[in-house]
């Protein structure tokens, strides 16, 4: 017997956010999937994926903005594809939505699709209420927080740091304060294993914590060069960051920083040498100049992902720290001077984009928060990159026999 399973939904945000977060990929990703693939054409297939390995797939066959959606679901272990409807209906200032998950069968063959079904829909509508109301992802905030910055196993990585594999998350660094730094783990440290799970890699993390929360303890096993730890760790809260009031405080804000880095930067680079900008300190570690580099292909990165934001769709990877992102910007500028000149040109660009968005922006919350966590970890990333020619700078010092 074929039957349907019935969800409903309130929400603070008018119809048109809601039709939104079920028809733009950028959105979708805040509350339902880990990954969503289509485009809003009415007809169009779709695929949403999550990263415990589950996939969706479909075709949207009925986009009527503001009040109807209906999508056909075919999910992994599905005995066949059925179909999602979804009325969106204004209630007051806010609107309510009836989701309608129909043409699922009964049996044994059904019965782990109808769990998932329900399950599935009743967090995720929980979580868009969440992310309408704050423009935040409620399985990531809810999640507790290790506090650790993620880096990149490339090549000659692993032989340098005398790791005995590259199965695991190398991390670039730690948050003071919080969980992986009070339990000693720094940067060059690759976790193997964490809560009982082994990693291969960092998507693996989240199945890991499922079902802990901030002030948890936790084990968890990492490489320092080929010795192995094993350590316990208690799980951090997760703070809501900080979200500016209005496009014009954020691009303020953007503005006096750049202002900030441009000083810091001038101040690292006075008086050091043409030679030993372009010099590496070693073969694997970048120079000062190649650091500039990747800061303005970050600053180009970053603008292109605000335009995907505002589009619908932000999804542009960034698969590694691959030499195709410098080979150009190095080509195109020749020397120091030339990159620093370069890097305080994209700080500029980026602060008129974002200066330049509707003044609504900021009412739309899951847009205007996805543009501002962007682009409130630009200073800290810039500084972290300031440290590696600082670093490097002292290392060609060191080599050159200069105290």
């Amino acid at each position: 017997m074929i039957s349907s399973l019935q969800f409903s939904a309130e929400f603070a945000a008018g119809p048109r956010q809601v039709y939104a977060a079920f028809t733009s990929p950028i959105l979708l990703r805040g509350w339902l999937c880990d990954y969503a693939l289509f485009s809003r054409v009415q007809g169009n297939r779709y695929l949403f994926c999550w990263n415990n390995g589950y996939a969706a797939m479909g075709q949207y066959t009925t986009l009527q903005a503001p009040d109807r959606v209906v999508f056909s679901w075919m999910g992994d272990g599905d005995p066949a594809a059925t179909t999602v409807e979804v009325a969106i209906t204004a209630e007051g200032t806010g609107s309510r939505i009836a989701l309608t998950h129909q043409g699922l069968g009964d049996g044994d063959a059904w019965k782990s699709s109808r769990e998932a079904v329900e399950r599935g829909w009743r967090e995720g509508l929980d979580n868009l209420v969440y992310f309408l109301d704050t423009g935040l992802d409620a399985r990531i905030m809810r999640r507790p927080m290790l506090g650790i910055n993620i880096g990149f196993l490339e090549e000659g990585t692993q032989e340098r740091l005398g790791l005995p594999t590259s199965d695991g998350v190398l991390l670039s660094g730690t948050v003071e304060g919080l969980g992986a730094h009070n339990a000693g783990l720094r940067g060059g440290d690759l976790v193997v294993s964490l809560a009982g799970h082994s990693l291969k890699s960092y998507s693996e993390m989240a199945a890991a914590l499922v079902g802990k929360k901030g002030g948890d303890t936790v084990d968890i096993a990492f490489y320092r060069g080929a010795e192995l730890h094993q350590v316990q760790m208690r799980l951090s809260e997760r703070p809501r960051p900080p979200i500016l009031e209005s496009v014009a405080a954020l691009a303020e804000h953007l503005r006096r920083t750049a202002g900030e880095l441009t000083g810091e930067l001038d101040a690292l680079l006075q008086d050091v040498s043409a030679a030993d900008a372009a010099a590496r300190p070693a073969p694997e570690s970048w120079s000062v100049n190649e650091n500039l580099a990747h800061l303005i292909f970050t600053e180009r990165f970053t603008q292109m992902l605000n335009f995907g934001v505002m589009g619908g769709d932000d999804h542009i990877a960034w698969p590694d720290n691959n030499a195709a992102q410098l080979t150009p910007i190095l080509a195109l500028y020749p020397d120091t001077t030339a990159l620093v000149d370069g890097l305080k040109r994209e700080m500029l660009a980026t602060v008129v984009q974002v200066a330049a968005l509707p003044t609504q922006t900021a009412d739309d919350l899951p847009i205007f928060t996805t543009i501002s966590q962007s682009m409130m970890g630009l200073a800290d990333h810039a500084r972290e990159h300031y440290q590696q020619m600082r670093e490097a700078l002292e290392a060609l010092k060191a080599a050159h026999g200069v105290k």
